[in-house]
C-alpha cells in the first residue's frame, strides 16, 4: 500500500485505494493487497462463527465461510497486465469490506455468542424472528461469488467486466467548478446549521415535543460535521446534504409552541422519526472519528452506508413534511367527535364497498422482498418526488414535464410482479403521503365500472384532512354519485374535488394506484380512465399522480403508447437481476419452509444447493413462477414436492408448472376412493374461471351440489369444509382458500386462468372449454333458481318497510342462501356469454325447456330477491340482456321471447314500489300490467286484484312519465342515450335516468326566467342551458354545478342554444332577432351577433362538420351561416307562410328540415 495517507481533494474515492505491486518484485503481483484480502477473510470467517445466529441460519452461515474461503491461487508468472489485476483483486476487497461491515451490523443486531445468557436474551427478545440473518448472508455470499468469479475470469484471459469498476480520479480542469459547488455547499450547510442549532438551543421552551426537536437537531449538526469533513463519496454527499437542509426547514416549524390537541399527535410522530435519525447519528460519528486514512481505505464501505443514511434522512424529512402539513387540531377534534365520525361514514359508505378492489389475491397483496426490486423501486421514489430522468430498465417519453410526471405506467408479462411492485409502493409511501391502490381482476369484475369510486373512498379513509374532507364534500354535493357515469364520478371525486389542494411538487404526494388495468371486465372502460387522466391532468395539483400497471396488450397499448408518460418495463429489466431477487425469494421462504420439517437428518442437508439453482434457472426470473412453486412445495411433503418438481418439468416457465401441479392433482384425485372427487374438482375450476362474481366456499358448495328438486334438509352435496380439505388439497398453491367458508376462493393469478382456459390444453383433463362451459351453468343457475326460488321467499308481513329496513336485511341473511344470490346475478351473464354455435345443447332447446319453465314461473321471484339484496339496476340490465340476446336466436313472437320483452318494460313502470319494497311486486305492480301482455298472463293468479282504476289493454307508448311543477319546454338527450335534460319554466334544469325515469341529483339553479332550451355537449359532459332571462348558462353534466359566470350579450330571452360537434362553441338564438356564438372554454363571446333576422330566432343548429349554422325565425325565413366569419351564407331560405319553430341538418350536412307554424 502506498506510505502516503494523503490524497487531493478532488480525487474519488478509490484513487486513495491504490496497491503498489512493483515495490517488491520477488512477492509477486499483488503482494499487499492479497494480504489485505487474507486478514479481512479471517475477520469475516470469525464474525459469521462468533454471532448468535439462530438455529435454522447454519446452512447459510457455512454457504457464506465457503464463499469467503474459495480464493483462487496467483501465479507467479501471471500474464494479466498490473493494472488488470490490480482492478480484479481491488474489486473482490471491496466486496470484503462490504460484507465485514454487515456482519459488524448484524452482531450489534443478534449478539455475540460470548457475550453470556443476559446479553442473549436481551437480543433473542428484540429479534425474535432471524429470517433476516440468512438474507443478509445469502446476499453477502453472492457479492463475494460475483467478485471472485471476476477475479477468475481475469486469471483466464485478462478481461474484466465489472459495473463496481473504479472511478476515474478527476482531472485539473475540473477544479474550478469544484470550488464553486463547495462555496454552495458552505451556504446550504451554514443555513442548516443555524437552524438546526437554534432549535436544539430553543428546545427547552418548547412543550411535549422539545426534547425530541433537541434530538433531531443533534442529528442533523453531527451530518453536517460528516459532511463538511468528507474527502470522498462526493456525490452521495451532495444528495445528503440536500436532504439535510431540506429535513431543518421542517424542524424549524416545530419551533413554534403546539396547540394542545396537537400536543399527543406531534410528539408520537417525532418520536418515531427521531429514533430512525439517531441510529443514523452512531454511525456518522464512527465515521467522522476516523482518520483521514482509515476513512479513504473504507470509502467502499462508507458510500454503501451514506445510501442507506440517504435513504433514511429522506424519508424522516417527507414524513415531517406531512406532519407539518396536516391540520392536527382538526384530527383530533374530528377524532373525538363521534357524530362527526358516524356522518363521515355514511358520506362514505355512499361510495360503495370499501374492500371492493382494495386487496387483490395473496401474492397480489404481497410486498417485494427486502433486498429485491432495489433499482425500479429506488426509480419509482424518485418519480414519485419528481427527480431523476429514466434508467437503465425504464422508459421515459417526455415532451412536457407535467404530462411526464403524472403517470408511471408499469408493463409487463403475467407473472413479472406488476401487483406485488404496486403493494410495495403503496406500503412504501403509506407514512409519507397518501394513496389509493385498486386492483382489477379478471372474472371478478362485476363492479370495475366503480373504479373512481373505490379510490375516492380510501383516500376519504386514509386521506389527509384536506383530502379527506374534499372527498367528503363531494359526496355530500352529490349524494347518488355511485349511480352516475364512470365519466361523472371521475370528475366529481376525483379532479374537482381535488382541484383546490395545494399544487406544487413538494407537497406530500397522493399516488392513486390502478393495478392490471388490462384485467377490467370492458377493456372500454379502462381506455376511458386512461383518457380521463389524460384530459383532466391540467385540472389536478401536481403532487397527484397515477401509477397504472398493464399486460402489453392492445387496445391499452394504443391509448397508452401516444401518451408521453413514464413507463417501466418490466420485460426490459437485466435478467441476472430478475434472477438474482427470484434467487433471494426462493431462499427466504425456503428457509421457512424447511424450519417446518421435522426429519432431522433431511433438515440439516435441504434444500440442496444444486435444487435451488435448478429452481432459478426454471423460473426464468418470473416472480409468479418462484410463489407457485413454494406454495405448491409447502402445501404437502416439502422434500418429496421439491425433487418432483425438479425431476418433473421437463420445460421451463409458467404453463409447464402448471401443468405439473395440475397433472399431479388430477392424478390423485383419479386415485381417491370418493369418484365423484375427480368431477368436483375439475367443476369447481371451471367455475372459479367463468366466475363473473366473487365465489366463496359456500356458493361453490351450493353450485356443485346436484340441482334436483328435493327438501333443502336432505340436499346431497360437498360440504365447504370438504371442498376446502379434500377437493382443493393438492392445488393450494393455485387456488387461495380461506379459512372462513364466506369468504372469497379465487385463483392466485390470473395466468392460472388463462392457462386452463388456453385451447392448446384442450387434451389435458384439467382444460375448461369456456364456451361451453358458460351454457352448463347458465343451466344449472336456472335449474337452482327453479328449485329454490318462491313468493316472499322471506316471509315478510309488512308492506310498509323498505328494502333496507334491518329486520328485512335479517331476514335476507336467514332465508336466502349466498349460492342463490350468485345464480341471481349470474344465469343472464353465463347464458348470453355461451352464444349459440358453441353450446353443447341447442340454446333453442334449453330455451324451450329450462328457460321456458324459468321464464313461466320464476321472474317475479327473481326479481324480488335482485330487490331485496339492492340490485334492481343491475336486474334490469340482466333482463335487457336476456331480451337481446333472445332477440338474435328467435322469433320474437314466441312466449318467453314475448316475455323478455315484458319485464324490463315492467320494472322500470313500476321501479319506485318495486325499489321500495320486494312485497310490492305482487301487490301493487302486477295487477296494473296490460291485460294482453304475457306478463300478465303467467303471473296474475294468485295475486291481489285492483279495488279501483281501469286496467290497460296494452302498454303505454311513453316508457315513463315524471311531472315537474312547472312546465317543461325543452328535451335533449345524451348522445349515449343513458340521460335526459330538461329546461323548465321554473328557471331550472333537471337530469333523468332515461331508463328507469328517476331524477339524477338536485335541480340546477341559476336562471331567473324560464329555460327555453337545453342541449348536450357531443362528450355528455356539460350542458347548455337559454333562459328568458336573457343568459346562456353551462353547467358540469357530471356534478351539477354551474361552470363559470353566466353568457350574457343578448338583449332579449334565449330561446334556443346547441353546441358545435366538437364541443368548443355555442350558438344562441334569441328573441332581439340575432344569433351568437360562444367560446364553450372561457364564455367570451365569439366575434359580433349574426344580424340579419327581423323577427325572434326561434331555432338555431350546427351542421355536423361544425363549419355552418342555421337559423329559423318568426320572420318565416330559414338562414345559413358560416360558422367561421360569422357571415350570411346566400340569400335566406323563403317559403313557409307561418313563423318558423325549428330546424335542423342531415347527418351528412348536405340537406336541412324546417318545422313550422303553418303546419308544414
Amino acid at each position: 500500500m502506498n506510505n502516503s495517507p494523503d490524497t487531493s481533494a478532488g480525487e474519488a474515492p478509490v484513487a486513495a485505494l491504490s496497491f503498489n505491486t512493483g515495490q517488491n518484485p520477488d512477492r509477486g503481483p499483488g503482494a499487499d493487497i492479497t494480504e489485505s484480502i487474507s486478514r479481512m477473510r479471517k475477520d469475516i470467517i470469525k464474525l459469521v462463527g462468533d454471532i448468535a445466529w439462530t438455529g435454522n441460519s447454519k446452512n447459510a452461515a457455512q454457504d457464506l465461510q465457503h464463499a469467503v474461503e474459495d480464493f483462487p491461487i496467483l501465479p507467479d508468472n501471471a500474464t494479466q497486465s498490473e493494472t488488470e489485476l490490480q482492478e480484479a483483486l481491488g474489486n473482490l476487497f471491496k466486496a470484503l469490506v462490504r460484507v465485514r461491515a454487515r456482519l459488524e451490523e448484524a452482531a450489534r443486531k443478534y449478539g455475540i455468542k460470548d457475550k453470556g445468557i443476559r446479553h442473549m436474551i436481551e437480543h433473542l427478545a428484540a429479534h425474535a424472528d432471524r429470517q433476516g440473518g440468512i438474507q443478509l448472508m445469502e446476499s453477502c455470499r453472492k457479492d463475494v461469488r460475483r467478485a471472485t468469479e471476476q477475479l477468475r475470469t481475469t486469471l483466464r484471459n485478462g478481461n474484466p467486466k465489472d459495473a463496481t469498476s473504479t472511478a476515474p480520479v478527476q482531472t485539473q480542469q475540473q477544479q474550478p467548478a469544484d470550488q464553486e459547488k463547495n462555496s454552495n455547499r458552505e451556504a446550504i450547510l451554514s443555513s442548516a446549521k443555524t437552524v438546526f442549532n437554534a432549535v436544539e438551543t430553543a428546545s427547552g421552551m418548547i412543550p411535549i415535543v422539545g426534547q425530541y426537536l433537541a434530538g433531531a437537531a443533534k442529528v442533523g449538526s453531527t451530518i453536517i460535521g460528516m459532511i463538511e469533513g468528507m474527502d470522498g463519496n462526493q456525490d452521495l454527499a451532495k444528495r445528503l446534504e440536500a436532504q439535510v437542509a431540506s429535513l431543518s426547514g421542517y424542524l424549524d416549524h416545530f419551533q413554534k409552541p403546539p396547540r394542545e390537541d396537537q400536543k399527543e399527535e406531534s410528539s408520537r410522530r417525532i418520536q418515531n422519526l427521531l429514533e430512525q435519525l439517531q441510529d443514523v447519528d452512531k454511525d456518522i460519528k464512527s465515521i467522522n472519528d476516523q482518520s483521514a486514512i482509515k476513512r479513504a481505505f473504507r470509502s467502499a464501505e462508507d458510500a454503501e452506508k451514506l445510501k442507506q443514511y440517504l435513504d433514511t434522512i429522506r424519508t424522516t424529512r417527507e414524513e415531517l413534511q406531512l406532519l407539518v402539513s396536516l391540520n392536527t387540531s382538526s384530527l383530533v377534534s374530528e377524532f373525538r367527535d363521534a357524530e362527526k365520525q358516524r356522518e363521515h361514514r355514511e358520506l362514505l359508505n355512499v361510495l360503495g364497498d370499501g374492500q371492493y378492489g382494495a386487496h387483490g389475491n395473496s401474492i397480489e397483496d404481497a410486498s417485494c422482498l427486502p433486498g429485491t426490486r432495489v433499482q425500479i423501486l429506488e426509480r419509482i421514489d424518485e418519480w414519485v418526488r419528481g427527480e431523476g430522468g429514466p434508467e437503465p430498465g425504464s422508459t421515459e417519453r417526455k415532451e412536457s414535464g407535467t404530462m411526464s410526471n403524472r403517470v408511471l405506467w408499469i408493463r409487463g408479462m403475467a407473472g413479472m410482479g406488476k401487483s406485488t411492485i404496486a403493494t410495495t409502493v403503496a406500503y412504501r409511501w403509506a407514512l409519507r403521503g397518501t394513496y389509493a391502490l385498486f386492483h382489477f381482476r379478471r372474472g371478478k369484475n362485476a363492479k370495475d365500472g366503480l373504479l373512481s369510486c373505490a379510490l375516492a373512498r380510501q383516500l376519504g379513509e386514509r386521506g389527509s384532512p384536506e383530502v379527506r374532507n374534499a372527498i367528503l364534500q363531494a359526496v355530500r354535493d352529490h349524494p347518488s354519485i355511485i349511480g352516475e357515469r364512470p365519466e361523472e364520478q371521475f370528475a366529481t371525486l376525483l379532479v374537482n374535488s381535488m382541484k383546490n389542494l395545494p399544487s406544487t411538487q413538494q407537497t406530500s404526494p397522493i399516488l392513486l394506484i390502478v393495478d392490471a388495468l388490462d384485467e377490467c371486465s370492458k377493456i372500454s372502460t379502462a381506455v376511458k380512465f386512461v383518457q380521463l387522466i389524460a384530459e383532466y391532468d391540467s385540472d389536478l395539483p401536481l403532487n397527484i399522480k397515477f401509477i397504472l400497471t398493464t399486460r402489453p396488450e392492445a387496445p391499452l397499448l394504443n391509448e397508452l403508447e401516444p401518451q408521453k408518460w413514464r413507463m417501466e418495463t418490466l420485460d426490459l429489466t437485466l435478467k441476472s437481476e430478475a434472477y438474482s431477487d427470484v434467487e433471494l425469494y426462493l431462499r427466504s421462504r425456503l428457509a421457512k419452509v424447511k424450519g417446518g420439517i421435522r426429519d432431522l437428518k433431511v433438515t440439516e442437508q435441504w434444500p440442496p444447493e444444486e435444487s435451488i439453482r435448478q429452481l432459478v434457472e426454471q423460473s426464468e426470473g418470473v416472480f409468479q413462477w418462484a410463489h407457485t412453486a413454494i406454495e405448491y412445495i409447502q402445501h404437502g411433503k416439502p422434500v418429496f414436492r421439491l425433487d418432483n418438481l425438479i425431476t418433473g418439468s421437463g420445460n421451463r416457465g409458467l404453463d409447464a408448472l402448471y401443468g405439473e401441479i395440475l397433472s399431479q392433482a388430477f392424478r390423485n384425485k383419479d386415485q381417491s376412493p370418493n369418484p365423484n372427487d375427480l368431477h368436483l374438482l375439475h367443476r369447481s375450476l371451471s367455475i372459479l374461471v367463468a366466475a363473473p362474481h366473487p365465489i366463496s366456499l359456500d356458493v361453490l358448495a351450493y353450485m356443485v351440489a346436484p340441482t334436483e328438486k328435493m327438501d333443502s334438509r336432505h340436499r346431497k352435496g360437498p360440504s365447504a369444509d370438504y371442498l376446502r380439505s379434500e377437493i382443493f388439497l393438492d392445488v393450494m398453491s393455485l387456488v387461495f382458500v380461506p379459512e372462513s367458508s364466506s369468504g372469497e376462493i379465487q385463483l392466485m393469478h390470473t395466468s392460472i386462468r388463462d392457462y386452463l382456459s388456453d385451447g392448446r390444453q384442450k387434451a389435458r383433463p384439467y382444460f375448461v372449454d369456456l364456451s361451453g362451459l358458460h351454457c352448463e351453468l347458465a343451466r344449472d343457475c336456472i335449474r337452482l333458481m327453479e328449485r329454490d326460488l318462491r313468493k316472499n321467499i322471506c316471509n315478510l308481513t309488512d308492506l310498509s318497510f323498505p328494502n333496507s329496513h334491518p329486520d328485512v336485511q335479517d331476514a335476507v341473511t336467514q332465508h336466502v342462501p349466498a349460492g342463490l344470490i350468485y345464480c341471481c346475478r349470474a344465469w343472464a351473464l353465463h347464458l348470453t356469454e355461451g352464444g349459440r354455435r358453441n353450446c353443447p345443447e341447442d340454446p333453442i332447446a334449453m330455451k324451450t325447456n329450462d328457460l321456458m319453465t324459468f321464464s313461466t314461473r320464476k321472474i317475479l321471484q327473481w326479481v324480488e330477491v335482485m330487490s331485496l339484496t339492492a340490485r334492481l339496476h343491475e336486474a334490469l340490465q340482466l333482463a335487457k340482456k336476456t331480451q337481446m340476446w333472445l332477440k338474435k336466436l328467435s322469433d320474437q313472437s314466441t312466449d318467453v321471447a314475448t316475455l323478455w320483452n315484458d319485464t324490463p318494460r315492467w320494472m322500470a313502470e313500476f321501479w319506485e314500489p318495486i325499489a321500495f319494497g320486494a312485497l310490492h311486486i305482487y301487490a301493487s305492480t302486477i295487477h296494473f300490467c296490460p291485460l294482453t301482455t304475457r306478463l300478465w298472463h303467467h303471473y296474475h293468479a294468485g295475486n291481489v286484484k285492483p279495488m279501483y282504476g281501469r286496467q290497460p289493454l296494452y302498454w303505454n307508448r311513453s316508457i315513463w312519465t315524471v311531472q315537474e311543477r312547472g312546465g317543461i319546454s325543452s328535451v335533449a338527450f345524451s348522445r349515449d342515450g343513458k340521460r335526459i335534460a330538461s329546461g323548465s319554466s321554473d328557471g331550472t334544469v333537471r337530469l333523468w335516468d332515461a331508463e328507469t325515469g328517476q331524477q339524477s341529483g338536485e335541480p340546477l339553479e341559476g336562471h331567473t326566467d324560464p329555460v327555453a332550451s337545453v342541449a348536450f355537449s357531443t362528450d355528455g359532459k356539460r350542458i347548455a342551458s337559454g333562459s328568458w332571462d336573457g343568459t346562456v348558462r353551462l353547467w358540469d353534466a357530471e356534478t351539477g354545478q354551474q361552470s363559470g359566470e353566466p353568457l350574457e350579450g343578448h338583449t332579449s330571452g334565449v330561446t334556443s342554444v346547441a353546441f358545435s360537434p366538437d364541443g368548443k362553441r355555442i350558438a344562441s338564438g334569441s328573441s332581439d332577432g340575432t344569433v351568437r356564438l360562444w367560446d364553450a372554454e372561457t364564455g367570451q363571446q365569439s366575434g359580433e351577433p349574426l344580424e340579419g333576422h327581423t323577427d325572434y330566432v326561434t331555432s338555431v343548429a350546427f351542421s355536423t362538420d361544425g363549419k355552418r349554422i342555421a337559423s329559423g325565425s318568426w320572420d318565416r325565413t330559414v338562414r345559413l351561416w358560416d360558422a367561421e366569419t360569422g357571415q350570411q351564407s346566400g340569400e335566406p331560405l323563403e317559403g313557409h307562410t307561418s313563423p318558423i319553430t325549428s330546424v335542423v341538418f342531415s347527418p351528412d350536412g348536405k340537406r336541412i328540415a324546417s318545422g313550422s307554424s303553418d303546419g308544414t
